[in-house]
């Protein structure tokens, strides 16, 4: 089950709303598909990102937890983008790329409530119980159409898995027959204690929040994972528990972090780094002769600069390169910035890095208790590249 089309922006991607990510619409919740469902094979829907310190940390953390086999060469690549000038003109029927998502939850609990025995109702329904057109609402017992919002509670598992609440089993559990009759989400009072809102069947039976947050109500996980195309291979041995699904503890991303470093400060090196991604297998001038033939963008980027500049350029790029990823990231970023070196980096439009270590007296003024600073460095520009 697919959403409408909705705009995230890439950073919202990589930090907050990566696959298994909840979203909340109007009208319905999505979760965020995971990478096999990311329409990464048009033609331009992703632009590589060039980071050997981020890929070579990500390699060395992948491969110590056995998710990436030896020999495998990690690379980096933004996240698919919809470029509006390269569908400019496109038939009515082009989709640009993007990535899906799937409803979740699939309950949904109406807008209007109803006052019962000093009590507000709101009935609970399933997607395939809301009309077909627009998925927005659904028809009530008195033909009444009647708007939804998705049922804020789901189901999880210390593992990461997540899943749809079985409200039915869940009011009735202990019984052996399952209740065909309607539900309701119901509230009383306005304290928002857990124990004053419940979900209630027509039966009689009921459930309130509190209980709901008791360990091991809603049973074992089965290994749901609803960004995923399956399920976990196995199933899974843990119990559910009680999400709240807004809450900050429904989904944390697992992101590195890296500040790009300029290897050197000559327009050369920082064309062939901007290119490093097709440049990244030459070894000689034919190779890199071949390169530029195949690559227009490369020969018109490279234009006036001889194959022997180019490859004589790469070599030292990968010998400083290498260095630097020997350190720890941080550890790299902060040598360089607490060099003492006046200038660090460039002050140009395409530079990664560009900043002043200050005079001492421009800071200082013979203050005392600024005496344990080494130096101070105003950064102006600085690239910084995030990992999901």
């Amino acid at each position: 089950m697919t959403s409408k089309r909705i705009t995230l922006r890439a950073s919202q991607l990589i930090t907050a709303f990566g696959p298994g990510a909840m979203v909340d619409l109007p009208t319905r919740s999505v979760v965020i598909g995971g990478l096999d469902l990311w329409h990464m094979r048009e033609r331009g829907s992703w632009q590589p990102i060039h980071e050997p310190r981020a890929v070579a940390v990500l390699e060395a953390l992948l491969r110590a937890t056995g998710r990436l086999d030896d020999g495998t060469a990690l690379t980096l690549r933004t996240p698919p983008v919809d470029d509006e000038r390269r569908h400019h003109g496109a038939g009515t029927g082009s989709q640009p790329p993007g990535i899906e998502a799937r409803i979740f939850p699939v309950w949904f609990v109406a807008r209007e409530s109803e006052d019962v025995g000093g009590a507000r109702r709101r009935r609970l329904v399933r997607w395939r119980d809301l009309n077909p057109r627009g998925r927005a609402d659904f028809t009530g017992d008195d033909g009444r159409r009647r708007g939804v919002t998705p049922i804020p509670f789901v189901a999880g598992c210390k593992k990461g898995h997540l899943q749809d609440i079985d409200w039915s089993f869940a009011v009735h559990a202990g019984t052996t027959e399952r209740c065909g009759q309607p539900l309701w989400l119901e509230e009383r009072g306005t304290s928002g204690d857990p124990r004053s809102t419940r979900v209630v069947c027509a039966c009689g039976a009921a459930l309130s929040l509190h209980d709901a947050q008791a360990a091991g109500r809603f049973g074992d996980c089965r290994g749901k994972r609803p960004w995923l195309r399956t399920d976990e291979p196995g199933g899974c041995s843990e119990k559910l528990r009680f999400l709240t699904r807004t809450a900050t503890n429904g989904y944390f991303p697992q992101v590195l972090t890296v500040i790009s470093l300029p290897a050197a400060e000559d327009e050369l090196t920082r064309l062939i780094e901007q290119h490093m991604d097709a440049l990244g297998w030459v070894e000689c001038e034919r190779d890199s002769a071949a390169a530029r033939k195949s690559n227009p963008a490369l020969r018109a980027a490279l234009d006036g600069w001889s194959d022997a500049d180019i490859v004589a350029r790469i070599g030292q790029l990968r010998q400083v390169q290498h260095q630097m990823v020997e350190k720890a990231p941080k550890v790299a970023e902060f040598d360089l910035l607490a060099s003492g070196l006046p200038e660090i980096g460039s002050d140009a439009a395409d530079a990664k890095l560009h900043a002043r270590t200050l005079a001492r007296a421009d800071w200082d003024g013979d203050r005392p208790r600024l005496a344990p600073i080494g130096s101070v460095v105003a950064v102006h520009r600085l690239r910084e590249v995030s990992c999901l």
